[in-house]
């Protein structure tokens, strides 16, 4: 049995049509054609294909194929070997020793090669990538502790300076006071140094301080007003519209001073309980 034989018996027991294993193979139905009439013959990648396709070693084309259909260097190097079968990645035959592995499927030594040193690759990006994600979580890390740690720093400095201002005054106004008045003087003066000093930092800090401090700056809504559509009700209007916002701001006057007034008096009370928390985020 020739080689065009081999083919169309192998064709016909898988109940494949000419143009179904040229599909396979990657090749046209008149090619298989030819195959079969012995016109042709298939060169030795398409034999791997056929091999594969019909699950047979390619050794099974050999016997009476033309010498063209084979590599030379094949039957010098391979007859007196045992065929193991096709790598499954480049469809080279295998034979004794060739096979790098042999499950879970067979390949040889380049394609083994070819896809440890892909892994390798692979696994060099992973590690790359991971260690660049910890490099930017550490950069991110360490400027939200600068940041923090220049903000603690502006307020001790801020607060500083305003104590230090408020104690010359309290030097100059105890020298100048009466000679009766002159402890209840320097005593007034150290209790604002410190009420100033804990609501400058704690204020610069952020938190609860600063939240009640400028909570009387919210703006508080105003009814709508009624009025017709003449001279009479637009004037109306306006002096209504003047009269609301004049009420406004007087109430946003006052709610910011008693909140202010507050802030500063409880600051003392939770500089202490701050500044422990700023220094342990830093």
């Amino acid at each position: 049995m020739d080689l065009g034989e081999k083919i169309a018996a192998l064709r016909k027991a898988k109940g494949l049509t000419q143009a179904e294993l040229g599909e396979k193979v990657a090749v046209t139905f008149q090619a298989v054609s030819k195959w079969e009439r012995g016109e042709s013959y298939p060169d030795f990648a398409t034999v791997s294909r056929l091999a594969k396709v019909f699950e047979v070693p390619i050794s099974y084309f050999e016997a009476e194929a033309d010498e063209s259909v084979f590599d030379s260097n094949r039957a010098e190097e391979g007859e007196h070997k045992k065929m193991l079968g096709v790598c499954r990645t480049c469809g080279k035959a295998l034979y004794d020793g060739d096979a790098a592995q042999t499950t879970p499927v067979l390949m040889c030594n380049a394609c083994a090669e070819k896809e440890r040193l892909a892994l390798k690759r692979k696994a060099e990006q992973a590690e790359k990538q991971r260690k660049e994600e910890s490099e930017r979580q550490r950069r991110l890390v360490e400027e939200q502790r600068q940041r923090k740690r220049r903000t603690l720093i502006k307020g001790y400095t801020r607060g500083g300076i305003c104590a230090g201002v408020i104690f010359l005054i309290t030097i100059i106004s105890t020298i100048f006071a009466k000679a009766g008045e002159k402890s209840d003087t320097f005593l007034g003066g150290v209790v604002l140094i410190i009420e100033v000093f804990t609501f400058v930092c704690q204020f610069l800090w952020g938190g609860k301080i600063r939240d009640i401090a400028t909570y009387g700056c919210v703006v508080i809504g105003t009814p709508g007003v009624i009025f017709t559509l003449d001279l009479d009700g637009l004037i109306f209007l306006i002096g209504v519209k003047l009269l609301f916002a004049v009420i406004r701001f007087v109430i946003m006057v006052l709610t910011s001073a008693v909140c202010f007034f507050v802030a500063v008096i409880i600051s003392p009370f939770t500089f202490i309980p701050k500044a422990i928390s700023m220094h342990a985020n830093m």
